[in-house]
């Protein structure tokens, strides 16, 4: 069974070494000192402008709602979204236009509204070693974010995704925290992580929000949470 474990931590994480990544020739987190308490570690830097910004991202709808209103707005049979779903989820396609399924005048309607694209993220940039790849991917706003992708001895794939753009939390062991807080993730550029090596074939066995951000900062993560486990796109459990 697919299963999202210990959603802010992770299966086997420990603060400070990030024993996720043990053995890898990637560098994602700065060596934590030990001498120092945790406590110490975590001084938060909250304001009330990302706080409104939180509020505001929470009247957002993520693709799949905006997708399903736009067919009902334009009177197009129920069945469409199944049909958009399958072809994303078992299917794996990426764009509207590939969905040979649909009529073509509704893949147009798709495609001025929504963009080619279903995935709203750009990779630019992986690394890898043996059992470890990380992506770069651009959002919007001209931001950079960070995915990493680890593949385990016993067959099973995990995924460590992103929830804010930088941290606001200035975590002493962690990079991210030096960087500051760019701004919240959305719900999409959330799951568009997860959907991005779906998409190249990879199997989604497991997640962790573990990547840049602080996940219960951003309300968007639980959108992102109820989209990973809607058994109608990707299963989670």
């Amino acid at each position: 069974m697919l299963t999202v474990f210990r959603i802010l931590f992770g299966k086997n994480a420990k603060v400070g070494n990030r024993s996720a990544y043990k053995g890898s020739s990637l560098s994602f987190f700065k060596p934590y000192n030990h001498t120092k308490t945790v406590i110490g570690a975590f001084p938060l830097r909250q304001t009330n402008q990302s706080y409104m910004e939180g509020w505001e991202n929470m009247q957002q709808k993520n693709k799949y709602i905006r997708i399903q209103e736009f067919l009902k707005q334009n009177k197009f049979p129920n069945y469409r979204m199944k049909q958009i779903t399958n072809a994303i989820f078992p299917g794996r396609i990426n764009n509207f236009n590939e969905i040979t399924v649909l009529p073509k005048s509704l893949r147009d309607m798709l495609i001025e509204e929504f963009g080619e694209s279903i995935l709203n993220i750009v990779p630019l940039k992986a690394q890898q070693s043996t059992q470890v790849s990380k992506v770069l991917f651009g959002i919007s706003g001209d931001e950079k974010i960070e995915t990493v992708n680890m593949k385990y001895k016993a067959g099973w794939e995990s995924f460590c995704i992103s929830s804010q753009c930088g941290c606001n939390f200035g975590c002493k062991f962690c990079a991210t925290g030096d960087i500051g807080l760019k701004r919240n993730l959305t719900s999409d550029e959330i799951t568009d992580q997860i959907l991005y090596f779906h998409l190249q074939g990879h199997s989604i066995d497991s997640i962790s929000f573990m990547g840049m951000g602080e996940a219960l900062a951003n309300v968007q993560v639980f959108d992102a949470l109820n989209v990973l486990t809607d058994p109608a796109l990707f299963a989670l459990s």
